[in-house]
């Protein structure tokens, strides 16, 4: 059967019926498939499955830009904090001589 006619769900049933024990070589036979695009199927449904079990709200699973941007606001919001309160002691200490 040529890869093109392979439904995603009978590639989906092919990989689980695998990995809950069952033989690659008797499905590919059974199948007419070869291994190599079995190994192929199977690698990229354990590839999606990972992905969706990252945890969103982990920041390890953020763009490194996005947490590097996120990083400077906060430096630079803390920084202008602290030039306000310069400013206003400043000040103070001026009325003050």
């Amino acid at each position: 059967m040529p890869q093109s006619k392979w439904s995603q769900e009978k590639r989906f049933e092919l990989v689980l019926r695998v990995l809950r024990g069952g033989s690659v070589a008797e499905l590919c036979r059974e199948n007419g498939l070869s291994a190599t695009q079995f190994y192929k199927w199977r690698d990229a449904f354990l590839r999606g499955a990972q992905e969706g079990l990252k945890d969103k709200r982990n920041p390890q699973n953020r763009d490194p830009a996005l947490e590097e941007n996120r990083k400077l606001k906060k430096l630079l919001a803390e920084q202008l904090l602290i030039n306000e309160g310069q400013k206003k002691l400043y000040q103070l200490e001026g009325e003050g001589s």
